[in-house]
């Protein structure tokens, strides 16, 4: 059975160099920032690599080969709007964009048992249709209350 392991998101150097013979893996540049093409890698552009791993492993697809493609990748309509915000945020072009690790953690998709605020939103505006349902009853029932008393 074959393990797989997600680590530094580098190119594997040691391996290519030869200076680390337990190193096994290859570096594939799809999951690269695009900035990495033109300077060192950084968090930021670990985060990007973390987003297309996470797109990949939804999907199942690979991430586009070409930076060209990839700028204008959109994310499939059917992920729900949290997990489509977090991985836009994560494969921001504009590496000033990405979230840190710690804005990660506190995305409210990452939070166990966490309630986004559109969630508190969406059940308060539900609420608020329920309790206008429920006052438009009482009224009929008045009205026909006092409709049968008349009777």
């Amino acid at each position: 059975t074959k393990r797989y392991k997600i680590g530094d998101f580098g190119l594997i150097k040691g391996k290519k160099n030869g200076t680390d013979p337990d190193m096994e893996g290859d570096g594939d540049c799809r999951y690269l920032a695009p900035e990495v093409l033109n300077s060192p890698s950084t968090p930021q552009s670990d985060m990007y690599s973390l987003g297309m791993t996470i797109i990949h492993l939804a999907t199942g697809v690979d991430p586009p080969k070409h930076v060209q493609q990839r700028k204008t990748f959109t994310l499939p309509s059917n992920y729900t709007p949290d997990f489509r915000n977090l991985l836009q945020k994560m494969i921001d072009p504009d590496p000033s964009k990405r979230p840190t690790a710690k804005d990660l953690l506190r995305h409210p998709l990452l939070i166990p048992n966490a309630i986004s605020p559109r969630f508190h939103r969406e059940v308060i505006e539900e609420n608020e249709l329920l309790r206008k349902e429920v006052a438009d009853l009482k009224e009929r029932l008045r009205s026909l209350t006092k409709a049968m008393e008349e009777k």
